[in-house]
């Protein structure tokens, strides 16, 4: 047996391997923690999005009667309430310490 860092290897066999699962595992907590804030900035830009399509859509609506903007309102209604469900729902992944 041959120590490694965080575990045990066969010596002159398997430390090369269980270095690189190491080194993976060590990389993969970098990429979620990378990928939680991809999450939240995804959610705010729904969020934001959402309001501009309703605004876009609904307000030529509301002001001038004109119906020609109002899939823009329905598109600003669906952005808003899936970055509103995401936002809720707090989804991320697991962190790994």
């Amino acid at each position: 047996m041959s120590e490694v860092p965080d575990g045990l290897a066969c010596i002159n066999r398997c430390e090369d391997r269980v270095n690189l699962i190491n080194r993976i595992i060590d990389s993969n907590t970098k990429v979620l923690a990378a990928a939680n804030v991809q999450i939240r900035s995804g959610t705010v830009f729904l969020i934001v999005l959402g309001v501009l399509f309703c605004a876009a859509g609904f307000l030529p609506f509301a002001l001038w009667g004109q119906k020609g903007m109002l899939f823009s309102g329905v598109m600003g209604l669906v952005f808003l309430i899936t970055g509103l469900l995401r936002l809720r729902k707090k989804a991320k992944y697991p962190e790994i310490k």
